[in-house]
């Protein structure tokens, strides 16, 4: 009897179903892997043994910069810089060989298509039954690029905290446990870091006065924030110094925490004191020099009522027997006794003459001054036309250029320009052509201003004495005066505040310049 068979009994129909049904799920599989190899945001290359790149996905071409095309077929080394490569090979032959023996994962440097230079992490997996490798690459360029910004800050901070002259430290609070300090706190108390890390502020009796540290955390407690209080603090050696301390409340790992400043300013209240001592002993000198300065300008006033009183009246008598004699005798004496006589009364003159100008150069030194606005134009143009005419000069010229208004005492002022002028004018009594040229600058303090002549002038080796009382550089019989009148200037401008000097050469006349301030005394000054 012959037994009837299936095809479900039949081996090769059974085998070749089976066959199809692993062939669908290979299928299946390879379609799983290459949606998720397409899809993955993780950067995916498959590289063959020779170096070359068979497959890679979107993330890999956004992450180097080149398409597709460019990279399949391309060797993956190309990208990596020459100094790098040789690392990165004998990580992936570690890997491969014996994965145990090396990390999962490698950070490596690559070249992007646009020539930057960028970070990476790689994977690397050998696909099994092949030689082949499947990569997975991730792009950390931006996060290494935060951490070497962070570095370099915390670099940056860290030699900054360590090399500030002030005295830095932090504290945690309330206990004032040192967390750290710079090394200003060496430089200033004495102390370094490790003798005081971990340990209390007041267990160190940092504070000379605990009720001022009481005071600063209660300041810190309200506002947050404390800007240079002033207190003392202790250093190692048990001195006193004093200081600014500014702080501020920040949080270290969830606990609350001091930032401190002390910038010591010892130096600067040691010279404070001694500036407050010694305008203490000014203000006495100056107390001192007053009362001195009046005794002075009482005896100046006597000596000026005797000169004016004790010393003219011998002169009035001398002048008057002198006038006398030469009404009674004068026509029975030798023509040499009348010669004589007539010297007499000449010198009684010039002695005159000198005592009225000492009293004029005390007057201008004890007379208060009172400012007003001049009009130095009107100034030089009455006054020139007063001398012209009193010294009968009528055919010497005044030129006049930019004189701005000034600020001074109109009756010393005027004494100024009077001797000034007067001096110009006696001066070019032996030139055929005289003038005088007056000339004023206004700048940004002060107005100067400026006498020429072309009379005889002066030898600037004489210029310092040029203002002194009684100095003449020429002989009496040529030219008249008492050497007191340029004293006179120098005097008033000075008293403005001013300054006053002189240019010449023989023969070529002379320039004379002052000066009054913008802010004279009594203006502002």
């Amino acid at each position: 009897m012959v037994r009837k068979t299936s095809k479900k009994d039949d081996p090769v129909i059974t085998d070749s179903t089976e066959l199809k049904h692993t062939m669908e799920e290979l299928r299946l599989t390879e379609e799983k892997f290459r949606v998720f190899f397409e899809k993955s945001s993780a950067a995916l290359a498959i590289i063959e043994p020779d170096t070359t790149i068979s497959m890679v996905n979107d993330a890999y071409c956004q992450m180097g910069g080149y398409s597709k095309e460019e990279v399949i077929g391309m060797s993956w080394t190309r990208q990596i810089p020459p100094g790098d490569l040789e690392r990165l090979m004998e990580y992936n032959r570690r890997r491969l060989m014996n994965p145990e023996d090396a990390p999962d994962r490698y950070e490596f440097r690559f070249n992007h298509r646009d020539g930057s230079l960028r970070y990476a992490i790689m994977s690397v997996a050998m696909i099994p039954g092949t030689r082949k490798v499947i990569t997975s690459f991730t792009d950390i360029t931006d996060r290494r690029i935060a951490e070497e910004s962070l570095r370099i800050s915390e670099e940056k901070f860290s030699k900054a905290f360590r090399n500030i002259p002030d005295v830095i430290i932090i504290t945690a609070l309330p206990e004032g446990i040192i967390l750290d300090v710079n090394d200003g706190l060496f430089r200033v108390a004495g102390y370094r870091r490790e003798e005081v890390v971990d340990k209390s502020t007041l267990y160190l009796h940092m504070w000379n006065v605990e009720e001022d540290r009481a005071t600063f955390i209660r300041m810190l407690g309200e506002k947050g924030r404390v800007t240079e209080f002033e207190t003392t603090f202790r250093k190692k050696t048990g001195e006193i110094f004093t200081g600014l301390i500014s702080g501020e409340i920040i949080m270290l790992q969830e606990k609350k925490c001091v930032l401190s400043v002390v910038h010591d300013i010892s130096e600067r209240r040691l010279a404070e004191e001694k500036i407050a001592r010694m305008n203490e002993e000014l203000e006495e000198r100056v107390i001192r020099r007053t009362k001195e300065l009046e005794v002075a300008n009482k005896e100046m006033e006597a000596f000026s009522y005797s000169i004016s009183h004790d010393l003219r009246a011998p002169l009035r008598a001398i002048a008057g027997f002198s006038h006398l004699l030469k009404e009674d005798y004068g026509n029975n004496l030798e023509p040499g006794a009348g010669k004589l006589l007539t010297d007499i009364l000449e010198n009684v003159k010039r002695m005159g003459q000198l005592i009225e100008d000492l009293l004029s150069f005390s007057r201008t030194s004890r007379k208060e001054i009172a400012i007003s606005e001049l009009d130095m134009e009107q100034l030089f143009t009455g006054v020139f036309s007063e001398l012209k005419s009193q010294q009968g000069r009528p055919g010497i010229l005044l030129s006049m250029e930019n004189l701005p208004h000034a600020n001074g005492d109109k009756n010393l002022v005027r004494q100024v320009v009077t001797n000034l002028l007067s001096n110009a004018i006696k001066f070019t009594g032996h030139c055929e052509k005289p003038w005088i040229r007056v000339s004023g600058t206004d700048y940004d303090d002060e107005c100067r201003y400026t006498v020429i002549d072309n009379g005889v002038g002066f030898d600037m080796q004489y210029a310092g004495k040029l203002f002194g009382v009684f100095q003449r550089f020429h002989a009496q019989q040529e030219y008249e005066g008492t050497g007191v009148g340029l004293a006179i200037v120098h005097n008033i401008i000075t008293r403005h505040g001013g300054h006053v000097w002189a240019e010449s050469e023989p023969g070529k006349g002379a320039t004379f310049y002052f000066t009054l301030p913008k802010n004279s005394p009594g203006k502002g000054a």
